[in-house]
């Protein structure tokens, strides 16, 4: 019977209730010394470990009822077994959860530390937006005089026309009316030899309150006629962005006419989600491309950032003021950002000025979306004792992490390995990330907001052609479950599951090199210990439970290990998820059909775009 079968029929079993341990004692109980001996991960680390400590029993983390006396893989779910000796810690009575493992345990398990530091963190914050006009060098012709609009100069939109451009012409009767009166103003004062009566001066005003300019009353003035017509100038160099009226009507004092803007300073709207805006002030110099203008880069100033979120969309208006004598930006241009920013210098984000940030790797946090915790290793243990504590997390900058609250600098944090040292809490029975206290309450201000995709980690470009090729299965494992989900079809949902779990187990942990191979292992482990979890429920609800948290696992490892080569999907959102606090899921289609309530709200939901 080949392991792939073994495993499904064990899982069966294990959601029917049956003995598994008992079943698995008998089952395995003649081949496990064969299995570690094919493996040869398993000799290896049994040669290399000292062995001089107390006994030890392999065991399992998705599985604590595994009992092995050798190294190997799980014989239900092939992950790495890890080790529970008689030296290690069985319990701590310390205020946070500690666990004391024995030398041969932290080699084993490959427990990796780095040290909480000060330093100054770099980001590229990539925004998309659009040119659009400068509100505040915008005009709106009118109307100074009620009259006939007898002509048009400038007949169609987009028409451009310099400062003092004839626009519109306009009979009025009122202004035929006000001409005399300047005329008759003016020969009465010829006779009386005062060329600035009083007179004159109130007939001159009154043509300006009309719309006359200086210089066409003194046209009026040297032909000694009136002209029953009054010429409406622009007012700035720019085009005309609407015709209001058209020919022969009659309008009213006041009315609009046509609309102008100048176009010689645009506006750069761009749209940054709420995670970006820590990393964005006013005054930073953002770098542009416009796909209308290819090949060249464009720079400018961040002019302001609404103060105000968009709650639908989680994003915040920045609006970047660029100059544009040529004309070549348009309104309706599309354009993508770039700032370059940072913390921890005089010239950076305020609030980090004084001195750098308290950073982490990325890899050290395990995130459930509404905690953070780590692990910090205690200096003074003589032998090697962990604790769990929950961070309060800021900005993420490449692989690292803003630490706001929860450890001290100078302290050394797992990096890697901390799944395998949660999971051995869970093992005991005591707090960890995956299983915390009862009492604990993450609050408002620590949940993620998965709204906003996640970025690229720095080894993204790195990671081979080949290997977003081998995550294809994943995926379309992903996608099944989830139109599982949504057709309320359980059964299909746990192919979908178990296809996604043999894809995964098909490539493996070590599969990579350096950074990626490091992140890839905690993705794995992740992974591995979600569907395990997710199989394992009753009904659809229970699956259900685990939607969000799988999601952006699977989007992160879409994001930096799919090297370009996976499909592009539907980033949908249900806001009535999890009790009204939101969840995302993926599409291939732009359909909406919501997985987390079925038919019974199947079209809830909207795109928030494309991955």
């Amino acid at each position: 019977m080949t392991k792939a079968t073994k495993t499904k029929l064990l899982s069966a079993l294990a959601i029917a209730g049956l003995p598994v341990a008992f079943i698995l004692g008998l089952w395995f109980a003649g081949e496990s010394t064969d299995h570690v001996a094919r493996d040869g991960r398993g000799a290896e680390r049994a040669e290399t470990a000292p062995s001089d400590e107390g006994a030890t029993t392999w065991t399992c983390s998705m599985h604590p009822q595994v009992r092995m006396p050798e190294p190997g893989d799980c014989p239900i779910c092939g992950m790495d077994l890890i080790p529970v000796t008689d030296l290690d810690d069985p319990a701590d009575e310390a205020d946070l959860p500690r666990l004391r493992v024995s030398e041969r345990s932290v080699a084993l398990m490959n427990i990796q530390t780095w040290p909480v530091e000060r330093r100054v963190v770099e980001r590229e914050v990539r925004l998309l937006g659009r040119v659009n006009y400068d509100e505040r060098r915008k005009r709106t012709i009118t109307a100074w005089i009620p009259g006939r609009l007898d002509r048009f100069f400038v007949h169609v939109e987009g028409g451009r026309v310099q400062e003092g451009d004839p626009v519109a012409e306009i009979y009025s009767p009122k202004l035929i009316s006000a001409q005399e009166e300047l005329l008759q103003a003016l020969h009465t004062a010829h006779a009386r030899d005062q060329e600035n009566s009083p007179m004159v001066q109130a007939a001159r005003d009154r043509l300006r309150l009309l719309g006359l300019n200086p210089r066409q009353i003194q046209e009026i003035e040297e032909r000694g006629t009136v002209q029953d017509h009054i010429v409406i100038h622009s007012p700035l160099e720019g085009v005309i962005t609407e015709r209001i009226a058209v020919e022969g009507n009659y309008v009213q004092t006041g009315a609009s006419i046509a609309a102008l803007a100048a176009l010689d300073w645009v506006f750069i709207d761009l749209e940054a989600y709420e995670r970006d805006l820590p990393w964005l002030i006013e005054g930073q110099t953002v770098r542009f491309s416009i796909e209308g203008i290819a090949g060249e880069e464009i720079e400018g100033r961040i002019d302001q950032i609404n103060p105000f979120l968009d709650e639908r969309r989680r994003t915040a208006q920045v609006r970047v003021l660029v100059e544009n004598p040529d004309g070549r930006l348009k309104p309706g241009m599309f354009a993508r950002g770039v700032v370059e920013s940072r913390m921890g210098t005089p010239d950076g984000i305020k609030q980090w000025r004084d001195e750098p940030p308290l950073v982490i790797p990325a890899t050290a946090a395990l995130i459930t979306g509404r905690r953070a915790v780590v692990y910090v290793k205690i200096p003074e243990a003589d032998q090697p004792t962990f604790e769990l504590r929950q961070v309060t997390l800021g900005s993420r900058a490449g692989d690292r992490l803003i630490v706001m609250e929860g450890v001290h600098e100078g302290e050394l944090v797992v990096s890697h390995g901390n799944f395998k040292l949660d999971s051995e809490l869970q093992i005991r029975g005591r707090p960890s990330m995956m299983a915390p206290r009862v009492e604990e309450d993450p609050g408002e201000a620590d949940r993620i907001d998965y709204r906003a995709p996640p970025e690229p980690a720095e080894f993204a470009a790195a990671v081979p052609a080949s290997f977003g090729e081998e995550l294809k299965p994943v995926v379309r494992g992903y996608l099944d479950w989830v139109s599982a989900l949504a057709a309320d079809d359980f059964e299909a949902a746990r192919e979908g599951l178990v296809a996604l779990h043999e894809a995964l187990q098909k490539i493996g942990q070590h599969r990579l090199e350096g950074e990626a191979h490091v992140a890839w292992m905690e993705h794995y482990e992740r992974l591995h210990v979600l569907t395990h979890r997710i199989e394992m429920a009753e009904d659809l609800e229970g699956m259900r439970e685990h939607l969000q948290e799988t999601t952006r696992e699977i989007e992160e490892v879409i994001v930096s290990f799919g090297a370009g080569q996976l499909p592009d999907l539907y980033r949908m959102y249900c806001p009535m998820a999890h009790d009204d606090q939101g969840g995302i899921w993926f599409q291939d289609d732009d359909a909406v059909a919501n997985p987390y309530f079925g038919p019974a709200m199947l079209a809830c939901g909207e795109i928030l775009g494309e991955l």
